[in-house]
C-alpha cells in the first residue's frame, strides 16, 4: 500500500484536575503505516515545545494516551500537543491546556 501521511482523528481534550489527581489527553491518527506518537509539552503558551519522556509524573509519551499521576498545581497551564509520524510526513495535533486546582483541605468546626 502506498504510504500515506498521519491526519489527525481525534483531538486532546483540556483538562481541569485538582491537585493530587491523575489526567490523561488522549489523541487519535489516521495514515499508512500506523503512525507513532511523540507528546510534547509548553509551559510558556505555545511559545516553545519540548518532547516529553517517561519520567513522573508523565507516562505514555509516545503512545496515543499520554497520563500524568498525582499532578501539580506547578503543571497548572501547561500545554500538551502530540505529534504523529510515519514515513510519509507528520501531523500536529491541537494544544489542549492542562488546569490544576488546589485541593480543598476539610476543615474541623469546634465543638462539632
Amino acid at each position: 500500500a502506498a504510504a500515506v501521511a498521519p491526519a489527525i482523528t481525534t483531538q486532546p481534550a483540556t483538562q481541569s484536575v485538582t491537585a493530587g489527581a491523575n489526567v490523561s489527553f488522549g489523541v487519535a491518527a489516521s495514515g499508512t503505516p500506523a503512525p507513532t506518537y511523540q507528546w510534547q509539552m509548553s509551559s510558556n503558551g505555545g511559545g516553545t515545545w519540548t518532547n516529553l519522556t517517561n519520567v513522573a509524573p508523565y507516562g505514555g509519551t509516545t503512545t496515543a494516551t499520554l497520563t500524568a499521576t498525582s499532578v501539580a498545581t506547578g503543571l497548572s497551564g501547561n500545554q500538551y500537543r502530540a505529534v504523529a509520524t510515519n514515513s510519509a510526513g507528520s501531523a500536529t495535533s491541537n494544544a489542549a491546556t492542562l488546569t490544576v486546582t488546589a485541593a480543598a483541605v476539610a476543615r474541623r468546626t469546634a465543638g462539632g
